[in-house]
């Protein structure tokens, strides 16, 4: 990427951020990184008390946002159900909704639960459902206010990233159903290159 000329580069993955974030910013410290945990705020927690975080696998077992949430009440789940769900756009399918209740049945008394996985938001309408009375934080929106007051801070580097459908999407393997969630996620199917 930074042979390609990215100036900023974003890891928008629990899962990566959760494991490689801190030790890729010690090594690449000409480039600002940003990770999907670091930018979680307070104004996003503010009234929590009880916290449930929901994430693959790989996020939970690494208990990097139980770290950043440290003097909370914090329960964590894996539902590692959720991403082909939502990769096979099957959120709106009865399966779905029964899978969303099993998981989450142990989060019920939490009064915040977190999106600890970049697939989860699409499935916040039916968790919304399952748990009416929980306050849903994506990560995302903290991670987008953060990014948008260092471009602001920093108008050297927002000048120099370019504008446009000039994008391009690279992937170290064919993504599964890419046309399909590139749709879903960006509202446009997109050419994925395999490098």
């Amino acid at each position: 990427m930074l042979e390609r000329g990215a100036k900023i580069i974003v890891i928008a993955c629990h899962t990566s951020s959760s494991w490689a974030s801190e030790s890729l910013k010690r090594e690449y410290k000409d480039v600002p990184i940003f990770d999907m945990i670091s930018p979680i705020t307070k104004e996003a927690l503010l009234g929590s008390k009880k916290i449930g975080i929901i994430g693959t696998p790989g996020t939970i077992k690494s208990d990097a946002w139980k770290n950043k949430l440290a003097g909370f009440d914090v329960s964590s789940k894996a539902c590692p159900l959720f991403v082909p769900l939502v990769e096979e756009d099957w959120i709106d399918k009865d399966i779905t909704k029964e899978v969303v209740k099993e998981y989450l049945k142990d989060l019920k008394n939490r009064d915040t639960l977190i999106l600890a996985c970049t697939h989860y938001p699409m499935l916040k309408d039916v968790i919304k459902e399952v748990l009416p009375d929980v306050k849903i934080v994506d990560p995302a929106e903290s991670l987008a206010k953060e990014l948008a007051l260092f471009l602001k801070d920093n108008p050297d580097i927002a000048s120099q990233i370019k504008k446009g459908s000039n994008h391009q999407f690279f992937f170290s393997d064919e993504p599964y159903n890419v046309k399909k969630i590139s749709k879903l996620c960006l509202g446009k199917e997109i050419n994925a290159k395999v490098i």
